[in-house]
């Protein structure tokens, strides 16, 4: 793939030591481009011939005199985001380029669709801030800044946004709704109210709120109840778990209870698993390998009680496994990826009967980060990714690109990449810039 290039009229660059600016503008993208360095795509899928755009230009008429076959691609009609759809096919996934030659420090990402415009936005939480890219205004390729506070974790529901926050660390709730409005975006460049505490705030100003109990927070985790319909929030805190249930009339997440407990400095996972039993989650905290190698044992929290250990004491002396991804995918069923496998175990760690599908993938890379489908599981490596069906474990997907390294910020609603090319270590023309994709084609038939 060849060098991608920018307009540095368009590119804000952001030095170390300045202040990085509010408005950030990228390549413009008004199209999907297949097998160029706009879009890495799936061997055995099309691709046409394209390049990167200076500036925005409108469709051109397609001509009368082409086949009826090119008549009707150019008729396509375009989807949500701004983005032709991809053709719904086996091995039909791909790498589509939404912002070109970021310079931020990416830490994570969230989508959010606007409830009264409808358009879809991709949140950025990064060192530098939060930042939003509307995806119905790909052509302007133009990141805003909405929040000024570093932000390592982000999660969106409806029009809210718990973000952890701060220098030093505190849950925080936005309305997303107010920090998107046009006006008050406006007042926030002259006058950055979200530095300033929500107690001299008036109310109709306080659009962000900082939850009490939270200083110093690590870690967080997001679950639904799927037999009862709660939405669970826990928040790993030096003194134990908080546990924060979703309350409807409110539209906010309120505290249930603290469940004390010595939490380590460095929490290796923080999953919440729904037993079917208990009215509360339990954390898992750590996955320790047995000594066969086959089974797994989980280090529980449970949430159900007021105080709890972190670990039992029979268990310290297992190894920890360095895990990828736990998550909980059916009422006994949990996937754990390690190394370069993933297995299907029950609550208790024991590998699921294979008698009608594959309990156990074997991958050919080293796994970092796991997103599962309804029918299959994508694998992400650093140089692209892999599809396995669950009921034969055959590739779905597979796409590989060594010319760049690859790695998921969020995978919500939507995947979103970043991207940066192996470079020489004597060059230094921009190279902490990353280019972001989002992955599509990737959904189930």
């Amino acid at each position: 793939l060849s060098n991608a290039r920018y307009d540095e009229g368009q590119t804000l660059q952001v030095n170390g030591s300045g202040t990085p600016p509010d408005l950030l503008l990228g390549h413009t993208l008004n199209r999907l481009l297949l097998g160029d360095e706009e879009t890495v795509q799936l061997q055995g899928c099309y691709s046409s011939s394209g390049s990167d755009s200076e500036s925005y230009l409108p469709p051109v008429p397609p001509d009368r005199r082409r086949s009826k076959e090119h008549r009707s691609r150019a008729n396509v009609r375009q989807s949500a985001f701004g983005l032709p759809p991809t053709p719904k096919v086996v091995m039909g996934a791909c790498f589509s380029k939404i912002f070109n030659q970021c310079p931020l420090n990416i830490q994570c990402s969230a989508s959010w669709i606007h409830s009264e415009t409808k358009e879809q936005h991709i949140l950025i939480g990064a060192s530098e801030g939060i930042y939003s890219l509307n995806l119905n205004e790909l052509h302007e390729a133009t990141l805003r800044r909405v929040c000024f506070r570093p932000c390592s974790w982000m999660y969106v529901y409806k029009d809210t946004l718990m973000a952890i926050q701060g220098r030093t660390t505190h849950l925080y709730r936005h309305s997303l709704i107010s920090l998107h409005s046009a006006n008050l975006t406006n007042r926030l460049s002259s006058l950055p109210l979200d530095r300033l505490p929500a107690k001299i705030l008036p109310r109709r100003l306080a659009i962000s709120c900082r939850v009490a109990n939270t200083k110093g927070c690590t870690r967080c985790c997001v679950a639904l109840n799927p037999f009862h319909g709660h939405r669970f929030l826990a928040v790993a805190i030096s003194t134990g778990i908080l546990l924060m249930q979703w309350y409807e009339p409110l539209q906010k997440f309120l505290r249930i209870k603290l469940v004390e407990c010595t939490m380590p400095s460095l929490i290796p996972v923080f999953e919440m698993f729904i037993p079917v039993e208990h009215q509360y989650p339990v954390v898992c905290c750590g996955v320790r390998a047995e000594p066969s190698g086959k089974h797994v044992v989980f280090d529980y929290i449970d949430l159900n009680i007021t105080e709890t250990s972190f670990s039992k004491p029979h268990l310290l002396n297992l190894p920890l496994l360095d895990v990828s991804a736990v998550q909980q995918l059916q009422k006994d069923v949990v996937l754990v990826a390690h190394g370069d496998k993933v297995k299907l175990v029950n609550f208790k760690g024991k590998l699921k009967s294979s008698r009608y599908a594959p309990a156990e993938f074997e991958f050919p890379f080293k796994i970092e980060r796991i997103v599962c489908l309804s029918d299959s599981v994508l694998a992400f490596h650093k140089y692209g990714m892999q599809g396995r069906s669950f009921i034969d474990s055959k590739i779905t997907q597979d796409i590989e690109d060594k010319s760049q390294e690859y790695r998921v910020i969020g995978s919500d609603r939507l995947i979103v990449l970043e991207s940066h090319r192996q470079v020489d270590s004597t060059q230094s023309d921009n190279q902490n810039a990353v280019n972001l994709y989002i992955l599509s084609g990737h959904e189930s038939m």
